[in-house]
Protein backbone atom coordinates (compact mmCIF):
# COMPACT_ATOMS: atom_id res chain seq x y z
CA UNK A 1 0.00 0.00 0.00
CA UNK A 2 1.11 3.55 -0.70
CA UNK A 3 0.05 6.54 0.80
CA UNK A 4 -0.74 9.78 -0.74
CA UNK A 5 -1.12 13.17 0.68
CA UNK A 6 -4.35 14.22 -1.23
CA UNK A 7 -4.37 17.73 0.25
CA UNK A 8 -1.96 19.59 1.52
CA UNK A 9 -1.77 20.53 5.08
CA UNK A 10 -3.34 23.75 5.01
CA UNK A 11 -6.56 25.60 7.77
CA UNK A 12 -7.81 27.03 4.38
CA UNK A 13 -10.91 25.06 2.75
CA UNK A 14 -9.27 23.22 -0.05
CA UNK A 15 -10.26 20.26 -2.82
CA UNK A 16 -8.68 17.75 -4.45
CA UNK A 17 -7.81 16.71 -7.94
CA UNK A 18 -10.03 13.70 -9.35
CA UNK A 19 -9.09 10.32 -7.32
CA UNK A 20 -10.35 7.45 -9.56
CA UNK A 21 -11.00 3.87 -7.92
CA UNK A 22 -10.74 1.31 -10.52
CA UNK A 23 -13.44 -1.74 -10.23
CA UNK A 24 -12.46 -4.62 -7.29
CA UNK A 25 -10.33 -1.79 -5.72
CA UNK A 26 -11.03 0.39 -2.83
CA UNK A 27 -8.91 3.25 -0.93
CA UNK A 28 -9.12 4.58 2.92
CA UNK A 29 -9.16 8.21 3.73
CA UNK A 30 -8.19 9.82 6.62
CA UNK A 31 -7.03 13.50 8.07
CA UNK A 32 -3.18 13.70 9.68
CA UNK A 33 -4.73 15.28 12.35
CA UNK A 34 -8.34 14.50 14.41
CA UNK A 35 -11.23 16.79 13.03
CA UNK A 36 -13.11 18.63 15.14
CA UNK A 37 -15.92 20.68 15.98
CA UNK A 38 -17.98 21.49 12.48
CA UNK A 39 -14.53 20.11 10.23
CA UNK A 40 -15.34 17.75 7.42
CA UNK A 41 -14.11 16.42 4.32
CA UNK A 42 -16.89 16.05 2.06
CA UNK A 43 -16.60 12.71 -0.79
CA UNK A 44 -17.88 13.78 -4.22
CA UNK A 45 -18.24 11.18 -6.92
CA UNK A 46 -17.97 12.89 -10.41
CA UNK A 47 -17.51 12.75 -13.75
CA UNK A 48 -14.37 14.38 -14.16
CA UNK A 49 -15.91 17.40 -14.72
CA UNK A 50 -18.22 20.01 -12.80
CA UNK A 51 -20.89 17.16 -12.19
CA UNK A 52 -20.38 16.30 -8.43
CA UNK A 53 -22.91 14.12 -6.23
CA UNK A 54 -21.96 13.34 -2.56
CA UNK A 55 -21.16 9.61 -2.12
CA UNK A 56 -24.00 7.65 -0.13
CA UNK A 57 -24.00 4.58 1.06
CA UNK A 58 -26.67 2.35 2.94
CA UNK A 59 -28.73 5.67 2.81
CA UNK A 60 -25.75 7.84 4.79
CA UNK A 61 -23.94 10.64 2.94
CA UNK A 62 -19.51 9.48 3.53
CA UNK A 63 -17.69 11.99 5.08
CA UNK A 64 -15.03 12.55 7.78
CA UNK A 65 -15.92 14.27 10.53
CA UNK A 66 -15.06 14.76 14.10
CA UNK A 67 -16.97 11.41 15.12
CA UNK A 68 -15.42 9.01 12.29
CA UNK A 69 -12.06 9.38 11.34
CA UNK A 70 -11.50 7.17 8.13
CA UNK A 71 -13.78 6.23 5.06
CA UNK A 72 -13.17 3.53 2.47
CA UNK A 73 -13.92 4.26 -0.83
CA UNK A 74 -14.83 1.65 -3.32
CA UNK A 75 -14.57 1.32 -7.01
CA UNK A 76 -15.43 1.59 -9.74
CA UNK A 77 -15.82 5.78 -9.90
CA UNK A 78 -14.16 9.14 -9.66
CA UNK A 79 -14.21 10.83 -6.84
CA UNK A 80 -13.38 14.48 -5.66
CA UNK A 81 -12.80 15.42 -1.41
CA UNK A 82 -13.57 18.84 -0.44
CA UNK A 83 -12.30 19.96 3.42
CA UNK A 84 -13.70 22.82 5.19
CA UNK A 85 -11.59 25.17 6.86
CA UNK A 86 -10.31 23.49 10.08
CA UNK A 87 -8.51 25.64 13.02
CA UNK A 88 -5.36 23.82 12.36
CA UNK A 89 -3.42 22.67 9.08
CA UNK A 90 -4.84 19.52 8.51
CA UNK A 91 -4.18 17.39 5.43
CA UNK A 92 -6.12 15.03 3.45
CA UNK A 93 -4.46 11.69 2.78
CA UNK A 94 -5.22 8.28 1.36
CA UNK A 95 -4.19 4.77 1.04
CA UNK A 96 -4.33 2.59 -1.92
Amino acid sequence: MSTTEEIAATTSTATSSDISVPDGASIQIWTDLRLVDNERVDIFRTDGGSVEAPLIEGGTVVALTKSKSAALINGPGTFRLKKTATTAAKAVLYDS
